[in-house]
């Protein structure tokens, strides 16, 4: 009798071993790569503090904190772009992508600053969100912009397609377009659609601007030796974030007749 309970109790721990083992193998895989950084950062991991580095490798359940006059730019898996701000907090609540449907699922915690997205084409399915304190902003294949101006109001632009805004307390929601803005305001819900100014538009773009992620894309795949074109079975941007950083340091953007480096 004893044997038996001895022999139940072993595989019991052995299982539980296993499923940890497979659950952290899970975790392990990274899912982007910072491909610009300016200025410093630094990522909350497991209760760790790590700066971030060109190339440095982005997990689930990462933490980013970006200092003043800092910004980054991160490729996902799926190819979608990530640009942080300034003074930006976000974290990597989920994120996942299934190559072969297309499908995403990807779930941020924006609590202070401004974040740019560039999305792929994903299927009807995916799921793509920013939340904040105040607001969250739903996506499928755009283009905007999520801004934490303070823990009581958020600021969203749309530059392409169309995202699904509401208040996070869920009193109401609606579509915003291309072109558009609006605020959402602590217990309340989302304010009426408006079109930015010159002067607002450039405020929000500050440190936001797209451009850049091709210089690094183009010498990244020249790094890992890939195609550039995307096929079912395996993307390139997938490629490159598992690969590992080079042993060498980085060329740096070009840089202008001035002589100082032109950071998009």
């Amino acid at each position: 009798m004893k044997i038996g309970r001895i022999i139940i109790a072993v595989s019991i721990l052995f299982s539980a071993f296993f499923l940890c083992s497979s659950f952290l193998s899970a975790q392990e895989e990274a899912v982007g790569k910072v491909v610009i950084m300016e200025g410093s950062a630094k990522i909350i991991r497991q209760g760790k503090t790590i700066p971030v580095a060109l190339l440095s490798r982005i997990y689930p359940d990462d933490t980013i904190i970006t200092r003043g006059g800092s910004r980054m730019k991160i490729l996902f898996i799926d190819g979608s772009v990530l640009t942080i701000g300034n003074r930006t907090k976000i974290s990597i609540e989920k994120f996942l992508y299934e190559k072969k449907e297309k499908k995403r699922e990807a779930s941020f915690n924006l609590t202070l600053g401004k974040v740019r997205t560039i999305l792929t084409k994903a299927s009807k399915d995916s799921l793509y969100e920013i939340k904040t304190p105040t607001a969250v902003a739903g996506a499928r294949g755009t283009n905007f912009i999520v801004w934490v101006v303070s823990r009581g109001v958020t600021t969203v632009l749309v530059l392409e397609g169309e995202i699904d805004v509401g208040d996070i307390g869920g009193i109401g929601s609606q579509i915003l377009g291309k072109n558009f803005a609006l605020k959402i305001f602590k217990g309340k819900a989302p304010g009426s659609a408006y079109r930015l100014s010159p002067g607002e538009m450039k405020k929000l773009l500050t440190g936001l601007k797209r451009g850049g992620e091709g210089f690094w894309k183009k010498w990244l795949e020249k790094f890992t030796g890939s195609s550039g074109s995307v096929t079912e079975e395996k993307p390139p941007q997938e490629e490159i974030i598992n690969q590992l950083p080079p042993p060498e340091p980085l060329p740096g953007p070009p840089r202008p007749p001035g002589g100082g480096i032109t950071v998009p």
